[in-house]
C-alpha cells in the first residue's frame, strides 16, 4: 500500500509540475505571441501553442530526444543537398534543420492535413522555406534521388 501511495504522490507532482510549465509557456506566449525554442535549433519560434503527434514542452525546452541531439553538431558541418522529415509532425526537425542549414531543400512529409498546417505555418514565420507534402511513396523518393 505504501508503494502505491508513493506512485499516486509522483504522478500528482509530476502532473502539477507540467501544469505549472504550461501556464509560464502559455503566459509567454500571450506576452510576445510566439515562443522560442532552445537547444538544438536555438531561437526557432513556434507561432502556435500546438504541437503534433508529441509533447510540446521538452520541444520548447531543449531536451527534446536529448540523447540525438550530438547528430545535429555533426550534420551542421555537412552539406547536404536534401533534407527528408518523413513523419513531420509540425516540423520540429523540418524547419530546424532547414534553419541551421539554409543551402539545404527541405522536404517535409506528413500524411496529417493538420501537421502539415501546422509545419507550414512554423516554416512561414520563422521565414524559411520548405516543401510540404503528403504522404511519402517509394515513387516520390526516386524522384527526389533522379534530383526532383
Amino acid at each position: 500500500m505504501k508503494h502505491l501511495i508513493v506512485r499516486i504522490y509522483r504522478k500528482i507532482r509530476k502532473f502539477t509540475k507540467q501544469k505549472r510549465l504550461h501556464k509560464k509557456m502559455q503566459a509567454i506566449y500571450q506576452k510576445n505571441g510566439k515562443i522560442e525554442v532552445r537547444g538544438p535549433f536555438k531561437g526557432m519560434v513556434y507561432p502556435d501553442f500546438l504541437s503534433a503527434g508529441s509533447s510540446l514542452y521538452p520541444k520548447l525546452s531543449g531536451i527534446y530526444e536529448k540523447e540525438i541531439q550530438f547528430i545535429f553538431d555533426t550534420v551542421k558541418l555537412k552539406k547536404y543537398r536534401y533534407i527528408l522529415d518523413i513523419g513531420c509532425a509540425e516540423g520540429y526537425y523540418a524547419v530546424g534543420l532547414k534553419r541551421i542549414m539554409p543551402g539545404a531543400d527541405v522536404y517535409a512529409f506528413d500524411i496529417d492535413a493538420r501537421a502539415q498546417k501546422l509545419c507550414r505555418n512554423m516554416a512561414d514565420v520563422n521565414n524559411v522555406t520548405i516543401h510540404i507534402e503528403g504522404e511519402c511513396s517509394v515513387q516520390r523518393l526516386i524522384k527526389l534521388c533522379r534530383g526532383g
